[in-house]
């Protein structure tokens, strides 16, 4: 019954002994677990404020073409304004052209 004992007792010895060792591998393996979680929720919000950054560059580019769409589009209605100008003035001169022209015809014959 002694050895019985004994041998239960070397058995729990031998068990404490491995609960030990998988308790420390536990805390190992959860201690890397939680460096790698830091590690991947550092990574989000570095891709976080990456995404925020360029996302500001996108609106600041978009604003930047808008300006000069609108600038693009001013300058296209001036130019259509003087080309308006220039075709009636051209139109008046080559009346008053013809008109001349007519009235010289008129006085010639």
């Amino acid at each position: 019954m002694e050895r019985t004992v004994q041998s239960a007792n070397e058995t729990l010895t031998k068990e404490k002994l491995r609960a030990r060792e998988v308790e420390h591998e536990l805390r190992t393996i959860k201690g890397k677990y939680e460096g790698l979680q830091e590690v991947l929720s550092k990574k989000d919000k570095d891709h976080h404020e990456k995404f925020l950054e360029k996302n500001k560059e996108i609106e600041m580019i978009t604003q930047q073409a808008q300006i000069q769409i609108k600038a693009l589009e001013n300058k296209l209605k001036e130019a259509e304004d003087c080309f308006m100008k220039y075709k009636e003035n051209t139109h008046e001169q080559n009346n008053e052209v013809t008109l001349e022209v007519n009235y010289r015809i008129v006085s010639v014959r």
